[in-house]
């Protein structure tokens, strides 16, 4: 199936790029598509796909971390 994409916002890029794995539990569940500044230049605006075989793990309340990557 399709990839679900996701934005995500943050203050800072903490170093992400393009192609940087998005994880849980160690996991390689989706990659990081694009990082920017928001059209205001107020957020970090990531975008990231995850596998569709993974889509059920993100919820409204998901909280991302960096660290090598995103981790969900």
């Amino acid at each position: 199936g399709d990839a679900l994409e996701i934005v995500l916002e943050s203050k800072d890029a903490y170093g992400l790029q393009a192609s940087a794995p998005v994880l849980y539990r160690g996991m390689e569940v989706g990659r990081v598509q694009s990082v920017g500044l928001s059209s205001d230049a107020r957020w970090v605006r990531i975008l990231a796909s995850i596998d569709s075989d993974y889509e059920s793990l993100v919820r409204d309340n998901s909280v991302f971390w960096s660290k090598s990557g995103l981790k969900m």
